[in-house]
């Protein structure tokens, strides 16, 4: 799975644009939030903002910071750069810990 895969939804109209988001839950349980839009932390050229989250049984979620997030949503992120956090993600590197 890549950024290619991602399926964007607007989630608020600002007067500046959309914001937009895609959602994505991988095996593990594990899996991203990313937003592009005005008010996100991104810009033209690096349009994307990423979330670690963590998924409850019941389907909801929750934000999660591994080490390499360094307690932070990762920000002014390109689309490969969204495609190699969905592999690290969904492989768990780095993150096994914080399921314990």
């Amino acid at each position: 799975m890549t950024y290619k895969d991602l399926v964007f939804s607007r989630i608020e109209s600002t007067p500046c644009g959309d914001v937009s988001q895609a959602i994505v839950r991988f095996e593990n349980n594990l899996g991203l939030s990313v937003l592009q839009g005005p008010g996100t932390l991104t810009s033209s050229d690096r349009p994307y903002e990423v979330a670690v989250i963590s998924f409850a049984k019941d389907g909801t979620y929750t934000i999660i910071y591994p080490e390499f997030t360094h307690d932070d949503v990762l920000s002014f992120l390109t689309a490969d750069q969204v495609s190699e956090y969905m592999v690290l993600v969904s492989a768990g590197t780095h993150i096994a810990a914080l399921e314990a």
